[in-house]
């Protein structure tokens, strides 16, 4: 008899927890992430606004240069357009996280997060992973072709991100970046004859 009770408390607790899921599926415990929404969407506010002022200097140096006409010729012209739908989407995104809660409580969760954030391994597995992009972009871009660079950057993140380290692990990885790297060298520098750095 008691089995029976907690079988059918199950099954009531299943559904009053599938009701409480929205058109993605998420449970209302989602909603206790719209600080992290919140903070996403500043950050890529200040992020296109960097985008389009420094697309906008490129700009006005090619066009010094008589090397373009039209801001539609520059070489910042598809960065400004990216950025500038990512913005709107960004704007929304905050929009939608204000109507949720205010800016003091989710400073106050920011604050209250940041200090779990900081001891939290997966966090400075990220750091990790940013620090590898940043050797590349930094060191290596320019001083190696990009293919050999872009080969290295991606076979050192895909052993870095993944748990074993045995050999069919290393060969698996290695024939991964090397695809990648080699599809992404003749995608762009062939196909659509863009200059690598």
């Amino acid at each position: 008899m008691a089995e029976l009770e907690n079988k059918a408390a199950a099954v009531e607790k299943a559904a009053v927890e599938e009701e409480k899921r929205d058109a993605f599926g998420q449970t209302e415990a989602h909603d206790n992430q719209g600080h992290l929404d919140f903070l996403t969407s500043l950050i890529l506010i200040v992020v296109c606004i960097v985008i389009m002022v420094t697309c906008q200097g490129y700009y006005q140096q090619q066009l010094s240069r008589r090397i373009v006409s039209s801001f539609y010729e520059s070489t910042g012209f598809m960065p400004t357009v990216f950025a500038a739908f990512l913005m709107v989407m960004a704007l929304i995104q905050l929009i939608g996280s204000l109507r949720r809660a205010s800016v003091k409580s989710y400073a106050l969760q920011l604050v209250h997060s940041a200090k779990a954030t900081v001891v939290s391994p997966r966090f400075w597995k990220a750091v990790g992973g940013l620090v590898i992009f940043a050797i590349y972009v930094y060191g290596l871009l320019g001083r190696l072709s990009f293919g050999v660079a872009s080969f290295l950057v991606l076979f050192a993140t895909l052993m870095y991100t993944h748990p074993e380290k045995n050999w069919k692990t290393w060969l698996k990885m290695g024939v991964i970046a090397l695809c990648a790297s080699a599809g992404i060298v003749l995608l762009f520098q062939y196909a659509f004859s863009v200059p690598m750095p």
